[in-house]
């Protein structure tokens, strides 16, 4: 079987717009007969992901009193920044049978170069590449069409300081409350996480840091061919802004084929379908139980077809009771709970009657 051919592509200039439109333009015109590589650097910028808050991201003041370039890339993942100290690759070539993101596909090479000078790293967790244990890479990657661009960097001489000012506000400034190490071995069995104590400005990058470190934790438990089930409580939070959203879906769509099985649970239907892909989400998954509805009735009637007795059923419906989706099948189901027993006591949120 004859090898795909590869192309190196150096780029030349320092300019961070040029640089993205150029991988851009190879991604969607160049022939996809090969492999493409690129080398580049980018000088004093930022570079923000494809769902992020610009706004929410930087250090507005310290960006525009030093003439940081803030670019926005095409696929997603956290803000970063470049400077000469730092070397950016690319990887564009057709995907093939990859339907899911696979970062230590081109990840590895990276390993395998800087071994071969002497150096020696690893692919670490979902997206990073470290040396002893200290992160120098992050990578991302987009999918569109059959094509795959994976860009990540390496950096090895930036000024940390720079770096720190830059993205101030979530180093040593007011959005700060993440740049700790955790008291909690999150390689536990069951993890638990709360951000309902949050204020609004922090609750969204909250939830974009829960959802990353769940998929760092499936990517990690798929290696070691275990599941990992995730659930999301008042999921109709993550579904109203846009970027949580989009990470959102990208976990629903993705989640299967690495191991992954996440729940949504929720007692407000009608916010979670304010989102047309989150409309999607919901009427394409395979296994939902619906439980007593008011307010939201005739939105669950539509989303899943309920007949005129089915919907009565669920307005009636008392505690332990409901109808399953499973496939294109709907079950009314009665499986209440007495009061009596450790199970009911494990199970109820009434105030009153937890233990």
């Amino acid at each position: 079987m004859t090898q795909p051919k590869l192309s190196y592509l150096n780029l030349y200039t320092t300019d961070p717009a040029w640089n993205l439109a150029a991988e851009q333009y190879v991604f969607d015109a160049l022939p996809r007969d090969r492999t493409y590589f690129m080398l580049w650097q980018n000088d004093n910028a930022i570079i923000i992901g494809k769902h992020q808050n610009a706004a929410a991201e930087i250090d507005q003041q310290f960006v525009r009193e030093n003439g940081v370039r803030v670019v926005r890339r095409l696929s997603g993942g956290g803000a970063v920044y470049h400077d000469m100290g730092n070397l950016n690759f690319t990887f564009i070539a057709d995907a093939g049978s990859m339907e899911s993101i696979n970062f230590k596909l081109f990840c590895q090479p990276v390993v395998a170069a800087l071994a071969a000078l002497g150096v020696q790293a690893e692919v670490n967790g979902r997206n990073d590449m470290t040396i002893n244990g200290q992160k120098f890479s992050g990578n991302s990657q987009y999918l569109k069409e059959g094509r795959v661009m994976h860009h990540g960097t390496i950096m090895f001489d930036s000024d940390l300081d720079r770096v720190a000012q830059a993205l101030d506000l979530y180093v040593s400034g007011s959005l700060n409350v993440f740049n700790h190490r955790t008291n909690i071995d999150i390689k536990n069995r069951i993890v638990a996480f709360d951000i309902k104590e949050l204020g609004k400005q922090l609750k969204k990058i909250g939830m974009l840091i829960v959802q990353d470190a769940v998929w760092n934790r499936v990517t990690v438990n798929r290696e070691a061919h275990k599941s990992t089930r995730y659930y999301i409580d008042e999921m109709h939070l993550l579904l109203r802004e846009e970027q949580t959203a989009a990470y959102t879906v990208e976990i629903w769509k993705r989640f299967r084929k690495w191991g992954g099985i996440p729940t949504g649970i929720t007692q407000n239907v009608q916010d979670c379908l304010t989102n047309d892909t989150a409309y999607a989400m919901l009427a394409n998954s395979e296994f939902v139980v619906m439980l007593r509805q008011t307010k939201d009735i005739d939105s669950v009637v539509e989303l899943y077809g309920l007949s005129e007795p089915q919907r009565k059923y669920l307005l009636l419906a008392q505690p332990g009771e409901g109808i399953i989706k499973m496939g294109n099948s709907l079950i009314p189901f009665n499986n209440p709970q007495p009061k009596d027993t450790k199970t009911y006591k494990l199970l109820t949120t009434k105030p009153g009657e937890m233990e």
